[in-house]
């Protein structure tokens, strides 16, 4: 089933120093911080609401940027999902796959903006484009 509502409710972004010449490692994560079932009156249904942090920190404590918010899942079995979560705080497989690819997409994409408003890394690496040499050239 799908994710059928998303919400920021807090972004947090700073830079506490200059990196200098020194390697910044970047991590990346998210975790969801609690879940329960909520009513959707217009769909007549209801829908898990999980509430989640996507943090991103550049080691050595050169800076971090956390978004904090909401998201509604539309479930066949919410009882199911509720349990899981109650015992072992962890999402069936379908449901975290669907979960953890939206916040990488929503909260990724207003990071990649954040960290280059700060001056610092993107939090994703992106691909760079090189030229071919001249020997490349000759063996293609």
């Amino acid at each position: 089933m799908p994710v059928i509502g998303f919400s920021i409710k807090k972004i947090e972004a700073k830079k506490d120093r200059e990196p200098g010449t020194a390697q910044i490692t970047v991590n990346s994560a998210p975790t969801i911080v609690d879940l329960k079932e909520t009513d959707i009156p217009s769909l007549n249904k209801k829908a898990i609401s999980l509430q989640y942090e996507f943090s991103t920190k550049y080691e050595t404590d050169v800076g971090s940027i956390k978004v904090e918010g909401d998201m509604l899942y539309l479930a066949d079995d919410n009882k199911a999902i509720l349990d899981r979560w109650n015992k072992e705080k962890m999402l069936p497989d379908a449901v975290s796959l669907e979960v953890l690819n939206t916040l990488f997409r929503r909260c990724l994409t207003k990071m990649v903006v954040l960290a280059e408003d700060l001056q610092l890394p993107p939090p994703v690496q992106f691909p760079i484009v090189k030229l071919k040499s001249k020997d490349d050239k000759e063996n293609n």
